[in-house]
């Protein structure tokens, strides 16, 4: 099965439960990875007949860093929902991990349509 991953792409957000959690940006690391609805065979060796990982990244970055979401999973869902709207996506996975604890390497959600 042919799979395109962006692995831990590192965004500032607006993300927590309390206000207070909110009011600093943080650093979030995101990762997706997507099922293509495109057959490798068909691809020709052109971007044109791909999804453009680059254009997906910029998506992650924009959704992510320029809104406020009180939950992960908010975060995750939305983010996955605008990429299989926007793009010919078989399937979809998203994992947002976030570090608000000194004794704990992350917290973490996966979101999969």
């Amino acid at each position: 099965m042919e799979r395109i991953i962006l692995e831990e792409i590192s965004v500032t957000a607006h993300l927590g439960v309390t206000e207070k959690e909110r009011a600093k940006k943080q650093k979030i690391l995101v990762t997706v990875s997507i099922v293509p609805d495109i057959h490798f065979k068909s691809l020709n060796d052109s971007i044109d007949n791909t999804i453009n990982y680059s254009n997906v990244r910029g998506d992650i970055i924009n959704i992510i860093g320029k809104n406020r979401f009180k939950l992960i999973e908010t975060a995750a869902g939305k983010l996955a929902f605008y990429i299989k709207d926007n793009y010919p996506v078989k399937n979809i996975a998203v994992v947002i991990k976030k570090f608000p604890y000194k004794d704990t390497k992350f917290v973490a959600f996966e979101f999969k349509i």
